[in-house]
């Protein structure tokens, strides 16, 4: 072997001493509810794919919600929404042992209970990077001891992040109001959303289609359809509802309404609706939401709070306009006159006469519809959105 060659091979393998390990890409997401592991969309899987090791913490029953078919792997930690002593203390324990085993580079978690605990254990574990995923607050409708308690545990969860990301403008913006948040830089990707829309499922459908599906469900072809889309219960806004309802057969516009979603808490309200407008359809609880919109000429979405609610986009993608409240959250999911209408929240003489608007005003209607689906479109694809995040998580092992 001649001396060149001994020297070129020392020099390989001393550039090999000196060359850098590859980061670490082991990322943990984590929800409380496996009913929200929808919000993680299809990022999981994408970043598998990618090379990721992935793993998803959330509570009892995935199989019935998992949304990627067995691709990711999920371990399950049954959390209690609301506090329990005990519990917590026995789900923190289990945290620790699931990160302790994984060693993620990155956790990434949403949702109250699972933000608490996931962002405890993983600072304990000196875990790197630590994403608190801001997806609401549920304080913005307590009061009193509640909402104090609240306040406490965000304030804690911020700073046990080493980033925050918020799912809208408005959140962000009434995070920093309410001064839940320290030194932790808090920020939103584009203009927000959890993982965007497919709009490979949700688009317009043809006027066939439209009335092959109202009479399919028991919906008159011919008269206009106003729909609910997600759990039907009070602190969504079904008061607002009947109130609309009543208001439109009070002024004798004809109307029919879609329910598409579990009713939960507002059995009473819906007997209310009794002899209020042609017709009331609930399909329940489904598992794909897509072709239900084709039926709905306007989406009422009377909330008090959100995060970024996603169903604001898929009436969009489907161009269906959208009545909502000035709500935190809300009030990003539509561009008010554009994509449809924004009412002050509170006021449902207002969110009222947004409907009626729309309802009694079919060019209108059609120019917001089309608004919608094009501004969906252009900022909301779900292939836009998860790269963002995607993009995100990787320049975070980098640094």
């Amino acid at each position: 072997m001649s001396i060149e060659l001994l020297k070129a091979c020392y020099r390989r393998s001393l550039e090999l001493r000196l060359r850098p390990n590859p980061p670490r890409k082991v990322i943990v997401f984590g929800v409380t509810a496996a009913e929200s592991l929808k919000l993680l969309g299809n990022l999981p899987p994408k970043m598998i794919r990618a090379g990721w090791d992935v793993l998803v913490v959330c509570g009892s029953e995935s199989a019935m919600h998992d949304p990627w078919d067995g691709d990711v792997p999920i371990q399950e930690i049954p959390m209690a929404r609301d506090p329990a002593i005990f519990s917590d203390i026995r789900c923190f324990w289990q945290w620790l042992r699931v990160l302790w085993k994984v060693r993620p580079t990155v956790v990434s978690v949403g949702t109250p209970k699972a933000s608490l605990l996931g962002l405890m254990a993983s600072a304990i574990l000196i875990v790197p990077h630590r994403v608190y995923m801001l997806r609401g607050l549920r304080l913005e409708t307590t009061r009193g001891l509640p909402r104090f308690l609240l306040a406490q545990a965000e304030k804690l969860s911020a700073q046990l992040a080493t980033r925050i990301l918020a799912v809208s403008p408005s959140l962000k913006k009434l995070y920093i109001d309410l001064k839940l948040v320290g030194k932790t830089p808090i920020e939103v990707l584009g203009k927000g959303s959890s993982h965007g829309v497919n709009l490979r499922r949700y688009k317009p459908r043809t006027t066939e289609e439209t009335n092959s599906l109202r009479r399919k469900i028991g919906l008159e072809v011919g008269v206009p359809v106003i729909g609910f889309v997600g759990r039907f219960r009070r602190d969504k806004g079904v008061e607002e509802v009947l109130k609309t309802a009543q208001y439109l057969h009070a002024q004798n516009i004809p109307f029919q309404i879609l329910l598409v979603g579990p009713i939960e808490d507002s059995g009473t309200i819906i007997d209310q609706f009794v002899g209020i407008g042609q017709n009331l359809v609930s399909v329940g609880p489904v598992r794909d939401t897509a072709t239900f919109y084709s039926a709905i000429d306007v989406l009422m979405l009377p909330t008090a709070r959100e995060g970024f609610p996603n169903v604001a986009l898929e009436a969009g993608a489907s161009g269906v306009p959208v009545v909502t409240t000035d709500a935190t959250g809300a009030m990003d999911s539509v561009v008010n006159g554009k994509t449809g209408i924004i009412a002050k929240l509170n006021s449902s003489v207002e969110f009222s006469r947004g409907v009626e608007l729309l309802l009694t005003d079919t060019k209108l209607r059609k120019e917001l519809g089309d608004g919608a689906l094009k501004w969906v479109g252009a900022n909301f694809d779900e292939t836009i959105v998860e790269r963002r995040y995607y993009d995100f998580y990787s320049l975070l092992v980098l640094q």
